[in-house]
């Protein structure tokens, strides 16, 4: 018995106990960890008594999805060698050799898309950053030079009847030497006149040649016998974008090169000197006034000689992101310098989303990363964000605003659109592969059938009706119309053409893209010489001919994908976006 009563004294004096460190706990305040959201708590300043529990639905575990490293070229093997610039000239070879280390993203377009230049002077647009793994640059020989000039001194080198490299090689004005070819000179003649072309010559000088008509063309001298320039070749294998031959095919190298300027001498060559009309030099740092380097230039010589970086999105042109969807941004960057470099970048959370994870440091919106590597690395580093789910931002944008050592680094807006749900996509996807059992007496009919199998309604007009709304203008040009009642369903960035020219930040056609990025569902219409053809994208790099009934394999898809540009006019269709 006793030992019965002792048994129950403990078990009243342990509960006793256990009750008096329960009140304690509860008059104590209960440390709280740091958070990602919130670095600070956890301090004295943020201790606060806990909330009790409250059951919520479990939340996705965040995490930080990489982007895949981008197939970057590497720089050319050129030894230029110890040259001497001025600070004016070490700016304009400075910025010249960022557009030649975006090799394959930076393209040629023929010249008579060039006169269009009104983007010329967008000290971001056409800066040499805004060439990436997802976004294609256009520059042919003389707006390059152009681009070089401005990005470099914030200037203007050329009059509004003298831009094209047969102008500026016939304004004797600018030149500080210049050279008529006659057709008869002996070799001796020769000789002597290539030893003074040669000795006139400075770094930082541009060449410009004519040879007739409009033809011409320029390169930019950086010393020890080699210039930078771009070339138009349109061969099928190593050739670039020429729109004159209505052809598309992704090209394998890019329109920036070196060249040895001595190859100009060469019997058979292209550029052969003997063979052009007029050969002129100019001196822009002599015949331009009070020289200032922008501020881009001078942050791009000083914090990203030899250092490639550009950034990218999970949501290329033309891939909306619907309310509640996660963007990845993500930054490449390799180091081509003899030594280890940090950059330094710099972004913030974009409008119209909330921060998931990713940066290295955080504070408020403003996101940061310290990136080292060593010689010849290469490192990506990403976060992640949310559109907010407010159905009010159906058509805006989400747009980033990055640095690398203080160089601002363009990606592509992406905008917030309704998408189709991946049940209807997967519904679309299936009922594509059975079109040969779907009757219907018009390619928007077929289009229609497949919704509707997909058990979803499309309401549209003809395919010709259509492209005839959103596509008007006079002579050989068509602009986008924004008052037709389609504009709506256009998904940005991905309309174009041979006879585009756009109204839009994306000026039509001198945008083309390396991938169009559609999504299952859109509708893509394309007109060449009066005929319409209207594709449907199904998924799985495969298209549906809406016009022929014939499912496109991948390799027919890129080929009919990439042939568009060369179309008179092509648009994409997302019905989803309708309002």
């Amino acid at each position: 018995m006793r030992r019965i009563v002792c048994i129950l004294l403990a078990i009243l004096m342990l509960a006793t106990m256990l009750s008096g460190c329960a009140n304690e706990q509860q008059n104590n305040t209960i440390p709280v960890e740091p958070s990602v959201d919130d670095p600070t708590a956890g301090t004295d300043d943020h201790d606060v008594p806990t909330e009790p529990d409250v059951p919520t639905e479990p939340e996705e575990p965040a995490e930080n999805i990489m982007l895949d490293m981008p197939n970057v070229l590497p720089l050319p093997d050129i030894n230029v060698g110890e040259v001497e610039y001025s600070y004016e000239v070490a700016a304009l070879v400075s910025v010249a050799k960022a557009y030649l280390a975006r090799t394959a993203a930076t393209q040629y377009e023929d010249g008579g898309f060039t006169s269009s230049g009104e983007r010329w002077f967008d000290m971001f647009a056409y800066a040499p950053e805004s060439g990436t793994s997802q976004n294609t640059y256009y520059s042919s020989c003389s707006p390059f030079m152009k681009d070089v000039v401005w990005q470099a001194w914030g200037v203007d080198i050329t009059e509004p009847n003298i831009w094209t490299a047969a102008q500026m090689a016939q304004a004797d004005k600018y030149s500080t030497w210049n050279y008529t070819v006659k057709g008869n000179e002996t070799n001796a003649e020769k000789e002597k006149i290539k030893q003074e072309f040669l000795s006139q010559l400075k770094p930082g000088d541009f060449i410009a040649v004519h040879k007739s008509g409009p033809q011409g063309h320029i390169f930019f001298y950086v010393g020890d016998g080699w210039v930078i320039h771009s070339y138009c070749n349109t061969s099928v294998d190593e050739g670039n974008y020429d729109h004159s031959k209505n052809d598309a095919h992704i090209e394998k190298t890019g329109a920036i090169v070196y060249r040895r300027l001595d190859t100009i001498f060469k019997d058979g060559n292209y550029y052969e000197f003997w063979k052009y009309t007029k050969w002129s030099i100019m001196r822009p740092a002599e015949y331009i006034k009070d020289i200032k380097v922008t501020e881009q230039a001078k942050l791009r010589m000083e914090n990203l000689d030899g250092i490639y970086v550009e950034k990218l999105s999970s949501h290329p042109m033309g891939l909306g992101a619907d309310l509640g969807e996660k963007i990845t941004y993500g930054f490449y960057l390799r180091n081509d310098r003899g030594k280890t470099a940090t950059v330094l970048i710099k972004d913030t959370v974009p409008e119209n989303t909330e921060y998931v994870i990713g940066a290295e440091k955080r504070e408020g919106s403003n996101l940061s990363w310290g990136v080292t590597l060593a010689p010849g690395e290469e490192k990506m580093v990403c976060y992640t964000v949310r559109v907010k789910t407010n159905s009010a931002l159906y058509g805006k944008k989400v747009e980033s605003q990055a640095t690398a050592g203080g160089v601002y680094l363009p990606c592509n807006a992406v905008y917030i659109t309704k998408n189709i749900t991946e049940a209807q996509q997967k519904n679309i996807n299936e009922t594509g592969w059975i079109i040969a059992n779907i009757i219907a007496d018009s390619p928007i009919g077929l289009a229609k059938e497949i919704y509707k199998s997909a058990g979803l309604e499309l309401d549209l007009p003809e395919a010709e009706t259509i492209i005839d709304s959103l596509f008007a203008g006079e002579g050989i040009y068509r602009t986008l119309n924004t008052s037709s009642e389609y504009y709506g369903m256009v998904v940005p960035n991905l309309y174009g053409g041979f006879c585009t020219k756009g109204e839009d930040a994306e000026k039509g056609a001198r945008t083309r893209n390396l991938e169009i990025n559609p999504a299952i569902g859109d509708i893509i219409i394309c007109q060449e010489a009066g005929e319409t053809i209207a594709y449907l994208f199904m998924g799985e790099e495969r298209l549906v001919n809406l016009t022929t009934h014939k499912i496109l394999n991948p390799r027919l898809t890129t080929s009919a994908i990439e042939a568009l540009f060369g179309r008179e006019v092509w648009v994409t269709i997302r019905p989803a976006m309708a309002k």
